[in-house]
């Protein structure tokens, strides 16, 4: 059989896509070796409670050969123990900075990528303000829609990926992409449930708005939501077309924030 030959290219290629790989997943790496120590430290544990009975007694008769009258004293049997448990001791530590590395990790990419949002959030709503002041608000309406449109053209009622709901109508939610059943009326009621409790409280979740709709939550729908000062808040419902040519409706609202920005 020929063995095949592997370029530099090829080497330089396969390296640079395992670093790459272990870069984007640091976080799930870190934490499966964390993992991997604490089961080895467990498994020391056990050993080691064994060896450390055995040093005990090895100290105990070496005292008493030393100086038979002297008492072995609780010290002396830390002391006499402590090294059989520095194996496990290391091994924890391993795997509790592993862990909490991958941890810090994470909430670093997590607080990079929300501020890559609120930046391209604050540009979306200039760019809106811009667009406001220099077109008429009729033509206004009219571009949002037709964004709109190509949205509703992506979608079908045919699809399987509906995420909840309550209603005979296929909608879009814009804000996350993801569809559902509901109706005019009951987005509009969901609206008002929003604003009184807007009016109650602080902030309201994206999530506790998909529950009044009875729409499956999400990770985003957490950290978004709106903030009590953006009250009355309006829900914004366009009428399109799916690709098989079913009415839907476009679901979206430009005043969402991020759950650590209204603090």
């Amino acid at each position: 059989m020929k063995i095949p030959k592997i370029s530099k290219a090829d080497i330089s290629r396969i390296l640079n896509s395992a670093l790459a790989y272990s870069e984007a997943h640091k976080p799930t790496i870190l934490t499966a070796i964390g993992i991997g120590f604490s089961y080895a430290a467990v498994y020391k544990s056990s050993k080691a409670g064994i060896k450390a009975k055995e040093r005990i007694e090895d100290a105990r008769r070496e005292s008493v050969r030393r100086d038979p009258d002297r008492e072995f004293t609780r010290l002396d049997t830390v002391k006499a123990a402590a090294p059989a448990f520095i194996e496990t001791a290391l091994l924890t530590a391993a795997s509790t900075g592993c862990i909490v590395a991958g941890a810090k990790i994470s909430h670093k990419r997590e607080l990079a990528a929300w501020s890559a949002y609120g930046l391209a959030k604050e540009s979306y709503d200039q760019y809106r303000e811009a667009t406001k002041e220099a077109l008429t608000q009729k033509k206004a309406e009219s571009i949002q829609s037709k964004a709109d449109g190509i949205l509703a053209k992506d979608v079908s009622t045919e699809d399987n990926d509906i995420c909840g709901g309550n209603g005979t109508v296929l909608c879009i939610d814009a804000m996350s992409g993801r569809k559902f059943w509901s109706s005019v009326d009951k987005i509009k009621r969901a609206e008002a449930v929003l604003n009184q409790k807007l009016y109650e409280e602080v902030f309201v979740s994206l999530n506790e708005f998909y529950d009044i709709l009875d729409i499956d939550p999400n990770d985003m729908g957490e950290l978004i939501g709106w903030n009590s000062c953006d009250c009355p808040v309006r829900i914004e419902i366009s009428t399109q077309l799916t690709k098989d040519d079913k009415p839907c409706l476009v679901m979206r609202s430009n005043d969402l924030t991020m759950r650590f920005q209204s603090y």
